[in-house]
């Protein structure tokens, strides 16, 4: 069945968009859909995380990740991690 529907989906090569009403709305429904849960998923972390509480909002989207810190020791030339 897609086999005999490709060509009316795609359409002529000179008129490639000719029937693009048969693909947007979907497309844009699973662009939407996805920028939606994307979104909620976002705003379920910055309610539920223990680790954001107590940082105004504008702290929230510039904190930066954990590093690793190194310390030199005066038994290892390399340092350690701490």
């Amino acid at each position: 069945m897609l086999k005999y529907s490709r060509n009316w989906l795609i359409g002529t090569p000179a008129n490639a968009f000719q029937y693009w009403y048969t693909y947007v709305p979907p497309l844009a429904a699973i662009a939407l859909f996805s920028v939606g849960w994307n979104l909620v998923g976002d705003g379920l972390r910055e309610a539920l995380d223990p680790r954001l509480r107590g940082l105004s909002l504008s702290m929230r989207s510039r904190r930066a990740p954990n590093k690793v810190r190194y310390r030199k020791s005066a038994d290892s030339p390399t340092g350690s991690i701490s």
